[in-house]
């Protein structure tokens, strides 16, 4: 037989099928047509000015349509490429069409090629098909010149491209299964099995080895990769990191070869007998049995140890046990169709859970010492070292540094760059090295104490805290080999690790290497916004820093604050930033292209963004007045007590059945109090010098986010209502934090 007949059997077989083309026909319709349709008709009907918003609006409409970013359209794809696989692999789980098509003077493989194509076809043909009709529907709007063709035709092939990869792991999945109920479960496992085994690796990883640095590992990318389904939602998803690639195109195309080989060979051996079984070959059960079990037992393990609260405790051998036989028991039951199955394979199911168990036991027993491991100082030639937050001072503001969609949707650019920030981290001064292993030393000493043998703190005072100390550390030691740990602790503050952290930042320019805006060209660096703590809500200030103005700045002037404002920062000692509080921030906008892994969607001048925040410190009097000198009012950065009538203190503590009295500090003012329910103390002051008390022992929530050692117990906030000029009120909220000592 020739090609051409091979291609009438393909059509004939479809006609067969004819029902599930339609089907996916009417579904597309309303993905793709309908709803382009009814998302046009406003543009169509537009009788307003033609905007940045009218042709942003019509793009995006298109784009949900003839792109590979179209959720409706990509869930569809998945579905019917389960869907379909399963319809035109029927034939194989009864007996009689079985003994029919063998019947027939055919080879399987050709027969096995049909049925593909058939099924390649009841995908490729209502996507063509609709896709036509949405076409049709933007050239009669008129809107043809906003069609990327080469856009849409990319989206067309990627769409049939992970829609063949999908169907070709159901065609195997079909073939090793004697029924369709058991074919889909195990296409939906083999879709996954990559992914669990990812989550297997992380959950169990950072349960029993916490200094174990998971940072290190692109999970993003390795979940992205796990499986056709996986790829094509993350292409999808429109995530810039895993864009689609030539070398994803070439690679998904050898997968769907070696799929079809796979199934194609599957196919020649499977024996006529096994259609209605629930596996076509019986050695092929063990192999999937205890790979599905290991994932079941394992994450009902993970599940059960975190919703206790006892992490790698008893119930986490408990759900290692329940996940172990319930899994492999009901898949027994369903082998053999059988209740009665449930008896069988004990011994091998009791081997299973003693060796999980067992690893785990040793896992949880640190029988390697991987989480108390800390080189002592004369074995490390370098370190480098990232602190987590301590980012008031360091870390270029790390936890503030946005890579954005848009303003509510920050990506924390972190997680993405450790390899850079650890670079940028590197000591080699001996002193340095001391400090640091003396700190990594006292987070292990402080992680692998028990919880009851930790110092709590007080639970009815209100004070000032520093924050707690975590950071990653590689550790190059001397003959070269490189040592990479991550330390947290939930007791260890930074305060008491201040002398080593004073010699870390004295180091190697080490404070300066932590502020990355520094490193680029002033002509890259503009300066945004400023940003006051405590008179963000003035109006009167608003007004007077129009932020076009700021971001006008000759580069001479931006030089010269820069300049002094970096000096200042890095000279800005852990000592001073203990003692002190930032009054504001400011906003830097760099225009240059993201390091890899960012994700970055804002444009100025056509060019892209990277936005930074930076604390300003009462102390820095030089970039203060550098400012005022720019027009921003020094009076912005001073709280401005002839605008407030009133302050309330807000005591949450008082639901927990604490003393009714707010703190020894509040006592010494006269007020009135009143109490609403039982769940809050609400006091006002409205005396100068009880709102000057307050204010002075209180900051804004916004100040502790960028200053390492600051925090709060048991807060009590304070409403500050501030009158403007035109009589009306705004509020700020603050948190008290009086009794601090550094």
């Amino acid at each position: 037989m020739n090609s051409a007949s091979l291609f009438t059997e393909i059509l004939a077989t479809l006609k067969r099928k004819l029902w599930l083309p339609a089907l996916a026909a009417v579904s597309l319709l309303f993905a793709m047509p309908v709803y382009l349709g009814l998302t046009l008709q406003r543009f169509i009907n537009w009788s307003g000015e033609i905007t940045e918003y009218y042709h942003s609006g019509i793009a995006s409409a298109l784009q949900g349509v003839f792109s590979t970013h179209a959720a409706s359209v990509v869930a569809i794809c998945i579905i019917g490429a389960l869907v379909t696989g399963l319809v035109f692999t029927n034939y194989l789980q009864h007996r009689r069409q079985v003994d029919f098509y063998h019947a027939l003077p055919q080879r399987r493989g050709r027969l096995l090629a049909v049925n593909f194509g058939a099924a390649f076809l009841s995908g490729l043909l209502p996507l063509l098909l609709n896709t036509l009709l949405a076409l049709l529907i933007v050239l009669l709007s008129g809107f043809g010149s906003y069609l990327d063709w080469g856009a849409m035709l990319g989206a067309l092939a990627v769409h049939m491209l992970y829609f063949t990869a999908m169907l070709a792991v159901v065609f195997v999945a079909a073939m090793l299964c004697g029924n369709s109920a058991c074919a889909g479960l195990l296409s939906i496992v083999f879709f996954g099995f990559a992914l669990g085994l990812l989550g297997l690796w992380s959950g169990i990883g950072e349960l029993f080895y916490p200094t174990w640095n998971s940072q290190l590992i692109d999970w993003n990318a390795l979940v992205s990769h796990s499986s056709p389904v996986a790829r094509y939602i993350s292409i999808a998803i429109e995530d810039g990191r895993y864009a689609l690639t030539a070398l994803d195109v070439l690679a998904t195309l050898l997968f769907i070869a070696v799929m079809y080989a796979l199934a194609w060979l599957l196919y020649v051996k499977r024996p006529a007998e096994a259609a209605g079984s629930a596996l076509a070959f019986r050695v092929s059960k063990q192999w999937l049995k205890w790979p599905i079990v290991l994932l079941a037992s394992g994450g009902l393990a993970l599940l059960l140890s975190v919703v206790s609260g006892n992490e790698g405790g008893a119930w986490y051998f408990i759900g290692l046990f329940l996940g172990a036989a319930i899994s492999a028991q009901v898949m027994e039951i369903i082998d053999a169709y059988d209740f009665r199955a449930i008896k069988r394979g004990l011994l091998p199911l009791l081997i299973f859970i003693a060796l999980f168990g067992g690893a785990s036991l040793l896992m949880k027993a640190d029988v390697t010492h991987y989480n108390d491991y800390v080189p002592e100082a004369a074995e490390v030639a370098a370190v480098e070292i990232v602190f987590d937050n301590v980012n008031g001072y360091a870390n270029d503001e790390i936890s503030l540094v946005y890579y954005r969609r848009d303003s509510s949707a920050p990506l924390d650019f972190y997680e993405h760059s450790v390899e850079r920030h650890l670079a940028q981290s590197r000591l080699s001064d001996a002193d340095a090295i001391a400090a640091a292993v003396t700190i990594a030393a006292a987070l292990v000493e402080e992680q692998l104490q028990q919880p009851s043998e930790l110092t709590e703190s007080p639970t009815d005072e209100v004070i000032r805290y520093d924050q707690t100390l975590g950071c990653m550390v590689r550790y190059t030691l001397s003959n070269g080999r490189q040592v990479d740990r991550r330390y947290s602790s939930s007791e260890l503050t930074a305060s008491r690790m201040l002398e080593q952290l004073a010699v870390i930042y004295a180091a190697d320019d080490y404070a300066r290497s932590q502020h990355e805006l520094f490193d680029y060209q002033p002509q890259q660096i503009r300066l945004a916004e400023v940003w006051s703590f405590d008179n963000s809500y003035d109006p009167r200030l608003d007004n007077e820093l129009r932020r076009a103005d700021l971001l006008q700045l000759e580069p001479a002037q931006l030089t010269a604050l820069l300049e002094v404002y970096e000096r200042e920062l890095c000279g800005f000692s852990l000592e001073q930033q203990a003692d002190s509080m930032p009054v504001g921030k400011l906003r830097f906008y760099v225009f240059a292209q993201p390091p890899v892994g960012a994700l970055s969607e804002d444009t100025l001048d056509g060019q892209h963004i990277i936005y930074y925040d930076y604390p300003l410190y009462p102390e820095f009097g030089e970039t203060i007045a550098e400012l005022a000198a720019l027009g921003v009012p020094e009076q912005l950065w001073l709280i401005n007590y002839e605008q407030i009538s009133y302050v309330e203190v807000q005591d949450y503590r008082y639901q927990l059945d604490y003393a009714a009295q707010v703190s020894a500090d509040l006592e010494t003012l006269a007020a009135t109090s009143s109490k609403y329910g039982d769940q809050t103390r609400v006091t006002r002051y409205v005396q100068e010098d009880e709102i000057r008390r307050l204010m002075e022992n209180s900051y804004d929530y916004e100040a502790f986010d960028h200053n390492c050692f600051a925090g709060s117990v048991n807060a009590v906030d304070l409403l500050v209502c501030y009158r403007d000029d035109s009589g009306g009120e705004y509020m700020a909220y603050r948190q008290f934090i009086a009794g601090f000592e550094p």
